[in-house]
Formats: C-alpha cells, structure tokens, sequence
C-alpha cells in the first residue's frame, strides 16, 4: 500500500512539474524573433505535455495591399492565414517597399492570371532595382518580391485594384535591418 501511495504521489509531483513548466514556456521574455513556433515536450512516466509556442508578431498588422514606398514590413503565417505588419526599418523586417505601380490594364478588362501578373510585376521591378539599391541585381545579396492583386480585388466593381508592389529580401531569409536603399548589397 505504501509503495502504491508513493508511486501516485510521485506521478501527481511529475504532473504538477510538467505544469509549470509548460506555463513557464508560455511566458514570452519579450525578445523578438520572426522565426517559426517554438515547441517544449515535457515527458515524465506515464505523462506527456506539449505547447507551442507562436513566434512574437512584431509591428502594426496592416492591409498587405497598403504598403507604400521606402516601408518595412514582416510578414508571419499562422496556420491558414499570412498576417503583415508595418515596422519601422531600423528594426529586423523580411521586407522593404522599393516600388510600386498600376498595372495599365482598363477596369473590365478580364483577370489575366497570376502568373501573368507576376511575371508583369517582375519584369517592372527588376527595372527598377538597381536604381534603388545600388547595385545590379545579379551582384546582389537582396531578392526581388512582387506583390499583385488576387483576382476578387483585380475583379470588384468597387475596388478596381491594380496595384503592383516590389520589395526587396534577403535571398537567405535573414531579416533585413535599416532600409536597403543604395546599400550596394
């Protein structure tokens, strides 16, 4: 009997333990990081917890679709959707604005596709690459992005969106810090 109270006694103690530590591992420290969710796996005979841990969302979320020449922006997945946040660019961020423009197609005029508008939207902001970082693309450590309209804004009576935004990356995936502008990177 002694040996049964005892070994409930030590599984209540795991149990307990492996609470507090996964509500320790919900605690943020306030440290920023854009990288992926953190899991902690606690396991003690008999007993498994898990949590995990989002990645901290850095900035004001905003209308991807917003996004305005020379800003700085990150952008965070969480599941099913792609959240974007305006930073300032003294802070690490995956994105920086360096163009935009309106695709020249009339309203009415059908969707063309999204590979045809990416390939559009490429081709106007490798023109205007070098102009803003300083360096030819080639010879650059920064990537190109193209952000196009979907179909729904391309398609709605009200909206008419025809937007086209290019930003610059890392071809890496390392966060960018401070604005790219004529960095020659």
């Amino acid at each position: 009997m002694r040996d049964r109270r005892r070994s409930f006694s030590l599984r209540w103690a795991a149990l307990a333990g492996a609470v507090a530590l996964v509500t320790l591992a919900a605690c943020s420290d306030g440290t920023p990081t854009n990288g992926p969710a953190a899991t902690t796996t606690i396991r003690t005979k008999g007993a498994t917890a898990t949590t995990t841990k989002p990645p901290a969302i850095i900035g004001d979320p905003i209308n991807v679709y917003t996004l305005a020449l020379d800003e700085c922006f990150s952008r965070y997945e969480t599941g099913t959707d792609m959240i974007t946040t305006l930073v300032p660019c003294e802070v690490a961020h995956k994105g920086e604005v360096f163009a935009t423009m309106v695709h020249p197609s009339p309203f009415g005029d059908p969707w063309p596709g999204k590979d045809a508008l990416q390939r559009y939207g490429l081709r106007l902001c490798y023109q205007n690459f070098e102009a803003f970082a300083g360096v030819i693309y080639e010879l650059s450590v920064l990537g190109i992005g193209v952000l196009t309209p979907p179909q729904a804004n391309w398609e709605d009576v009200k909206a008419r969106y025809r937007g086209i935004t290019c930003y610059v990356q890392r071809n890496d995936d390392e966060p960018l810090v401070g604005s790219m502008r004529g960095k020659a990177l």
